[in-house]
């Protein structure tokens, strides 16, 4: 009698960690709301991460800023969630 109620305490408690252990893709999946429209213009955003170039024009016009040309470098720092702009 003593074996059959070891194994049935093995039996109970194999039960109990596979029920814990096991996920539902499903349901996390629907937990994550759909993205917010800023949310999607950001992401459009960080694709324009780099260096670009071009000329300078200034309203009013500044005839010590006559072709001038600029420097922006945009990039994405703090894991994704900013993005710095550099002129």
């Amino acid at each position: 009698m003593k074996p059959l109620r070891s194994v049935m305490f093995l039996f109970l408690l194999s039960l109990g960690t596979m029920a814990f252990a096991q996920t539902d893709p499903q349901r996390t999946s629907l937990n994550q709301p759909a993205p917010s429209e800023a949310q999607k213009s950001f992401t459009e955003l960080k694709a324009l991460a780099g260096t670009w170039k071009g000329q300078v024009t200034m309203n009013p016009p500044m005839p010590e800023m006559a072709d001038s040309n600029v420097e922006v470098s945009l990039r994405i720092t703090s894991r994704g969630n900013a993005l710095v702009h550099e002129m």
